[in-house]
């Protein structure tokens, strides 16, 4: 009996150490080897398109008081930055539009 305690004993002392150097991550996100994944614009609703279309439009910038920069940023209309340079760019970018305003 004294040799199943012992050996009992060393298993637990095993699984200490296991546990104790051992980290688990759960990750529940959707395994994309079995789904398509989809463009970022192919995940838009048209309203939502045309908002980002809108959003860095001359004529939609001018309406209100809005300028882009030579960087992409927008500007308002006493100069102060309202989005970060590469902001129009980057919206252009992800609806595939790639003109640059004239």
């Amino acid at each position: 009996m004294q040799a199943v305690f012992v050996e009992r004993d060393k298993f637990k002392a095993q699984l200490d150490t296991l546990k104790a150097n051992t980290q688990v991550t759960v990750d529940k996100r959707p395994s994309t080897t079995s789904q398509t994944l989809l463009s970022p614009i192919a995940q838009l609703t048209a309203s939502e398109r045309e908002a980002l279309q809108k959003a860095v439009s001359r004529d939609y910038l001018e309406l209100n008081g809005m300028q882009e920069g030579a960087h992409g940023e927008i500007l308002t209309d006493r100069g102060r930055v309202l989005f970060k340079a590469g902001f129009a760019p980057a919206i252009r970018k992800l609806l595939g539009d790639m003109r640059v305003p004239g």
